[in-house]
């Protein structure tokens, strides 16, 4: 297997955020580096999966305290309007948060879509591609 070539770069970030860094790596026996190289990693593989046209398949997984998610009627419109994508919605409040999962497949474009509309203030949207054959610098896009 041949090494991909290395490229350095700076990046600056909170105090919290480094000390947490620094504590993680120390729990974990590992560099920085590798940390970040990972977490951008998996940043592209979440979201430049969305900004390229193909049939997509994922999961949205949309978490917020109760009644920050928005009401009922809410979710059930947006679930409606984009029911062409979402295959199946799961809607439960567990300790005080509000947890929502989406399975969806369909065009990215549509999907981007629907994830610019979960996301508002009080949420934190994931999305995790789970279409193995799309992958990042080898797709037909």
């Amino acid at each position: 297997m041949t090494q991909q070539r290395r490229r350095r770069f700076g990046v600056s970030v909170s105090e919290s955020s480094a000390k947490l860094l620094d504590s993680l790596c120390s729990i974990l026996g590992v560099t920085r580096s590798h940390i970040v190289e990972q977490a951008i990693e998996e940043y592209l593989e979440r979201y430049e999966h969305l900004a390229h046209d193909h049939h997509c398949l994922g999961v949205f997984i949309v978490t917020g305290p109760v009644g920050g998610c928005g009401d009922t009627s809410t979710t059930r419109r947006v679930v409606s309007e984009y029911g062409d994508v979402v295959r199946a919605h799961l809607h439960v409040h567990d300790s005080g948060y509000c947890i929502e999962v989406l399975m969806v497949s369909g065009s990215a474009s549509r999907i981007r879509r629907l994830y610019n509309t979960l996301r508002i203030p009080g949420r934190r949207v994931r999305f995790v591609p789970l279409d193995e054959e799309w992958s990042r610098g080898t797709s037909s896009h």
